[in-house]
């Protein structure tokens, strides 16, 4: 299992969150501000078995780099990526 955190600029966030919903992908969704960016963006975490995560970072890529940048120092997602030991719903 892997765990995708993606900080992801605000401009982006809505088509993505339907993106994922319209391909039954769960994500929690953390608003956040600073850091990476110095401008509001949105957190999302994704837990994903390992043969979904090049679909999902693709997904994510795909939809961030067809959006316009805010400037040319700043990118419209940042990801990580991790290795997730145990996925618990209840």
């Amino acid at each position: 299992m892997k765990l995708i955190i993606a900080v992801i600029q605000d401009h982006v966030i809505g088509e993505l969150l339907t993106e994922l919903s319209n391909n039954k992908i769960r994500a929690t969704k953390l608003s956040s501000t600073g850091g990476f960016f110095k401008k509001g963006n949105t957190t999302i975490l994704i837990g994903v078995e390992d043969d979904k995560v090049l679909e999902i970072k693709n997904m994510i890529l795909n939809i961030s780099k067809n959006k316009e940048y805010v400037d040319e120092k700043t990118a419209n997602t940042v990801m990580f990526v991790l290795n997730m030991n145990e996925l618990v719903r209840m």
